[in-house]
């Protein structure tokens, strides 16, 4: 399944393979419905597009705020943006 990382973040950097097996383990241990998946995966890749983060280790509280208010000042609700959040 295309997940898309390749348009937000570089494959040499350690985000895309740690993301990438998130996305399968998702999928394949967890279960989730190709709409679930979908849903996550634009969610993670869209924070990783904002952040620029290059390492899952590397993300902050400060960051995820960030995004947090990003989102609502482009007229997200805050029950959509807790979708994106969990």
């Amino acid at each position: 399944m295309p997940y898309g990382l390749e348009k937000v973040t570089d494959p040499e950097y350690p985000i895309y393979q740690q993301v990438l097996e998130f996305y399968n383990f998702s999928r394949q241990v967890r279960g989730f419905t190709q709409e679930t998946i979908k849903a996550k995966t634009n969610s993670v890749n869209n924070f990783i597009r904002f952040s620029g983060v290059k390492r899952v280790e590397d993300i902050t509280n400060q960051q995820i705020f960030d995004w947090i208010d990003w989102n609502k000042s482009k007229g997200n609700t805050g029950r959509t943006i807790n979708n994106y959040v969990y």
